[in-house]
C-alpha cells in the first residue's frame, strides 16, 4: 500500500488507499484468484499472500483512471447487499431456540421471515 500511495502522490492524485480499500479493490476485480497477481508463500505455519508488481500496477492504474473507485465499489456493494435493500424492514433475523436436553446448551438457528 505504501508503494501505491507513493506512486499516487508522485502522479499528483490526491487519493490514498488503506488496507480496506486495497482489499475492496482486490475482491471486486477478483485479483486474489489471479496467480500472476497474488500467490501464497509458506514461510512458517501460516501461509501469507504475496502481491506481484503487476497487481500494484493494476491497482495504481485503476485509481488513476477513477480516483473515486473505492466509493463507487462501496455503492455497488450496498446495492447488492440484501440487508441494505430499500425494503430492509421487510426482513427480520429471528433467533429460534432449538430443542436441547442439556439446560446449559442452547442451539440457536437464524432464518429470515419476509412480510408481504
Amino acid at each position: 500500500m505504501k508503494t501505491i500511495n507513493d506512486r499516487l502522490e508522485r502522479a499528483g492524485i490526491p487519493t490514498k488507499i488503506n488496507a480496506y480499500a486495497f482489499q475492496l479493490i482486490s475482491n471486486y476485480f477478483h485479483l486474489y484468484d489471479d496467480k500472476s497477481m497474488c500467490y501464497q508463500v509458506q514461510i512458517d505455519i501460516n501461509p501469507r499472500k504475496m502481491f506481484s508488481n503487476k497487481m500494484i500496477d493494476f491497482i495504481f492504474n485503476t485509481i488513476k483512471k477513477d480516483p473515486k473507485i473505492v466509493s463507487v465499489i462501496k455503492n455497488k456493494n450496498k446495492k447488492t447487499n440484501p440487508q441494505e435493500h430499500e425494503n430492509s424492514k421487510a426482513y427480520a433475523l429471528l433467533p429460534i431456540r432449538g430443542l436441547s436436553f442439556v439446560p446449559s446448551r442452547v442451539n440457536r438457528t437464524y432464518f429470515y421471515i419476509t412480510t408481504l
